[in-house]
């Protein structure tokens, strides 16, 4: 298959690049984005030169044309761009006895234990059969 080469038209708008036309031809980009940069219309335009190279499955990306009224945005875009690979490789999986497993810790947990409830509800269960008791041997000595 070889080597494709692809040329696109980016223009800057609403604070990131968009993909205005795709062209196979070098010099038909350019003339087309020179004629886009002398309407005026766009704060920024750029042409992205693609190369895919079927035999190493790798995208080159680089930056071939540039206009731009905003240049410090070109800089920012361009220092974060770096080439793509078309495909990550596949890496074999593991045999059953090779998987190991790593042990996490447990996050804490906020929630406490209800052992304050717990003591509360047979504290009045103690003092509630307490003052039954209490009131039945007043009422029997009267």
């Amino acid at each position: 298959m070889g080597t494709i080469v692809a040329y696109e038209i980016q223009t800057y708008r609403g604070g990131e690049w968009k993909i205005d036309s795709i062209f196979d031809d070098k010099e038909l980009a350019t003339f087309d984005a020179t004629r886009m940069e002398e309407s005026g219309r766009h704060s920024a335009i750029r042409i992205v030169e693609e190369t895919y190279d079927s035999e190493t499955d790798l995208t080159k990306v680089r930056i071939v044309f540039r206009s731009s009224k905003v240049d410090e945005s070109n800089q920012a875009t361009e220092a974060k761009q770096q080439p793509k690979k078309a495909k990550s490789p596949v890496r074999p999986k593991p045999a059953a006895g090779d998987i190991q497993r790593k042990r996490t810790a447990r996050p804490p947990t906020d929630r406490k234990k209800p052992v304050g409830e717990l003591k509360m509800f047979w504290y009045v269960i103690v003092v509630g059969v307490g003052l039954i008791l209490l009131l039945s041997f007043i009422t029997e000595s009267l």
